[in-house]
Order: C-alpha cells, then structure tokens, then sequence
C-alpha cells in the first residue's frame, strides 16, 4: 500500500483537458504571429543552393496573411497577396498557408523538386523574438525558417523594379531556358558573359574576353543572389585576374534601364541595357545572342534528340502539332558525327511504324558554325536508317526541319549538363536537345 500511495502521489494533474491545452498552444502561437505591428521579415533560401528572397509576412486576427515578396513572375502575381493561413496541431504546432501563393509556386517548380514549402513546424522562439519554423515538406534535411521581428522598414528591401527589368531584359529576347548577358566594362577592355536563373537566383559566369567575341577564355563560377532593393548581391565573390586586371563582382547596384537593339535574321530586335556598377566600376549590363557554352556543344557529343514535346513556338510546345503531322514520330535526331573519314551531318526525326519497326528519316546537310551560331544547308534527298521500306510524309518533316534551318538558322545555349537549346529568331522556335 505504502508503494502504491507514493505511485498516486507522483502522478500529475492537469488543470485543463488535452483539448483545451492545444487549444491554448495554437491561440499563443497565433497571439506572436499577429503582435509585430510592421509583421515579419522572412530571409527565405528554399534550399541550400538557391538564393535568397527577402519575403514580408503580415498576420492578422482573421487568419489571413500579407505575403509581399519582388518575385516578379506572372506579371508580378506574387508582389502583394493576401491568402489564408491556419495554424494546426500535430505532433507539435504547425503553420499551414492555406491558399496558391508565393510559396506554392516555387514548391511547384522543377516538377515539384525545388524543396519550397508551405506547411510548416514551429520549434520555438528565439531570445530576440524571432520564431523559427521548419519545413514539414522537405524529403530530408528540413529548411529552416526564421521570422524576424520587421521594423518597418524592411519595404526598401524589396527590389520589384529591379526584378521587373530583369524580367524584361530575359523576356526581351528568347531564348526560352536560359538567359544570354554580357557585362561590358566601360573603362576597361573587359567584357564577362553571364547567365541568371530567376527562379533558383543563381548567377554564372561563363566567358571572359577583352571585346566580346570568341577570343577569351571561359569561366566556370556560379553562385546564389539576394535582391535587395537596387543591388543584386552574390553570395561568393566572383574574382579573377584577366589580362593584369584585378576583377572582383560582390555586388552589381544597377541605375537606368534603356533601350537598345541586336540584329538578327536582317531586322533590329528590341532589347535593353541596364547601367549599373561592379564595385567601383561602371558597367553595361545587356543582352547578347552570343553563348560560348553553346559554341563547345559539339565537342561534347555526336548524336543529340529532342523529344516532340521539346519543340516551342511563341504559343507553347508543338507536341501535338508534330505528333499529328509527322506520324509515329517521337523525336527529332540530330547527328554531328566527325568521328570517320567522312562525317555524317543529319537532321530529321525517329519514327515508329506500324509494322513495329522503326525508321530514322533524316536530311544531310552541310553547315556553318560561328561562335553559338549554327547556319545548315539541307540536301535534296532523305536518308533513311533501319527500315528503308516505310513511307513517311517527307513535307511535313520538311516543315520542321525548316524551321530549325529557317534565314541565319540557330543560336545554341547551353540549359544545363547535356541539355542544349537551338533558338531560331526568325521563327521564334526552340529546340531543346539532349545529347547523348
């Protein structure tokens, strides 16, 4: 009896149900989230590699949130948006945004890969009075987030014209999955090609030479961004010494934005250039149709494809079209094989027959290349691969293959790893390949 009276003596005793202490635990948790009357400042990195977006969060009574961000896609749908939230309990306390925002577009991208969130779990909160969540979503190792108490003036951080131009500057001129600038130095012989990422805000830096064109030296360097207000600012220092100067980029803070233009296809392109400084010294950012990693394309392969579903217009991916004219077509092949005395230059497409068996229907061609450019001349007759006896409407395959060799032909960039886009402006069509 003694053992169990001091067993009854050491149980605890609530004063309030289970229900009730949750109860309290999320109506605490949403007391913090509205108190900061300027709401909070959310220094948001969605994974390790990607940039940083300063995002401010303004919660109310009515479980309703502000999301300002300057992610400038959809024509600034993320700018200012108010949506839903929730708080839930669990296994501890979460903050769920109930509604499409911000947060769910980036969970969306790269076929839901990128590791945004919009489920969240509290941990706690910090001396300062930060809060500090972590992702509910992420598949292993868990962002952290930290919302920072906002002074108020946490607005100038936001840089939505400088997103808005540099939206402008990549929509100005495809092509459609990457992006083509040159950084031109205005009291210097320096000229440094550039790419950005908008969605991770990653920038690389891929060539260097004194005038531009294809007699520098490439560069390998790509680091994260943060915009703030007029200022891209890089995570890493890009440096390098080039021709006895001494380069160093940890900032670019950019002042007008002006129109210019390029030529192509005999007719002036509409495009613009951003005045902006590198540290103390100023420079030109603009667009250019020149990728030197587009120019090293094929010394990394000789048999490149593109899947119908990788070829666009202005209205989208031409899948269907393609699908529908050139029947049991799959994808596009393109052959650049040096590799014999005497090389097979070829484009056309692989073809499943009804027979079930396949053809590889293709024009050889002679061609151009200079720099990222790529001009072919088609010969008059197919060449036909595997099964010589299928028919195949030779005119629409034509139609494409048009398309590809249409007035000066292709601009090639680089997307990524073994993925390359064959950007005709003439026709505003791209080609996406990947090598083999």
């Amino acid at each position: 009896m003694c053992v169990i009276a001091a067993c009854q003596n050491d149980e605890v005793v609530f004063e309030q149900s289970a229900d009730e202490r949750v109860a309290e635990a999320v109506a605490n948790l949403k007391a913090q989230l509205i108190a900061p009357a300027d709401g909070w400042l959310l220094r948001y990195k969605p994974e390790s590699e990607s940039g940083t977006f300063n995002v401010l969060l303004n919660f109310d009574e009515e479980n309703n949130v502000r999301i300002r961000t300057d992610f400038g896609v959809n024509d600034g749908e993320f700018y200012d948006q108010t949506i839903t939230y929730r708080i839930d309990n669990s296994l501890g306390l979460e903050l769920i945004l109930e509604n499409y925002s911000f947060f769910s577009f980036l969970f969306e991208q790269n076929s839901a890969s990128f590791l945004a969130e919009y489920e969240f779990d509290y941990i706690n909160e910090t001396p300062d009075g930060a809060l500090v969540f972590r992702s509910k979503t992420d598949p292993s190792s868990p962002t952290t987030l930290v919302f920072e108490p906002a002074s108020g003036n946490e607005e100038n951080l936001l840089g939505k014209e400088l997103s808005n131009n540099l939206t402008l500057m990549s929509d100005s001129i495809p092509p459609r999955f990457t992006s083509s600038y040159r950084l031109q130095y205005i009291n210097q012989d320096i000229v440094i090609h550039l790419s950005f990422d908008n969605l991770t805000r990653t920038i690389s830096f891929t060539y260097i030479s004194p005038d531009g064109t294809a007699n520098g030296q490439p560069l390998d360097f790509s680091t994260s961004y943060t915009i703030q207000g007029n200022e891209i600012i890089l995570n890493e220092p890009f440096t390098r010494n080039y021709l006895g100067n001494e380069i160093t980029i940890e900032n670019l803070r950019f002042g007008a934005l002006n129109e210019a233009s390029l030529t192509a296809c005999n007719q002036p392109l509409n495009t613009y250039q951003y005045a902006a400084t590198a540290g103390t010294s100023a420079v030109i950012l603009e667009n250019t149709l020149f990728d030197p990693n587009g120019a090293n394309v094929f010394e990394e392969s000789d048999f490149f494809f593109s899947f119908n579903q990788n070829v666009f217009d202005e209205n989208g991916s031409l899948f269907q079209q393609i699908t529908d004219d050139v029947e049991g077509s799959l994808a596009m092949l393109l052959y650049f094989d040096e590799s014999t005395a005497e090389p097979f230059y070829a484009l056309g497409f692989f073809i499943e027959n009804e027979s079930g068996t396949v053809t590889r229907a293709l024009r050889e061609f002679t061609f151009t290349l200079s720099g990222n450019q790529f001009q072919v001349e088609f010969a008059p007759d197919f060449t036909v691969l595997q099964d010589t006896t299928a028919t195949f409407n030779e005119a629409n395959i034509d139609k494409y293959l048009n398309l590809f060799a249409e007035g000066e032909g292709t601009y090639i960039y680089k997307i990524e790893d073994n993925v390359y886009e064959f950007y005709n402006p003439c026709n505003d069509v791209s080609f996406a390949f990947v090598h083999n």
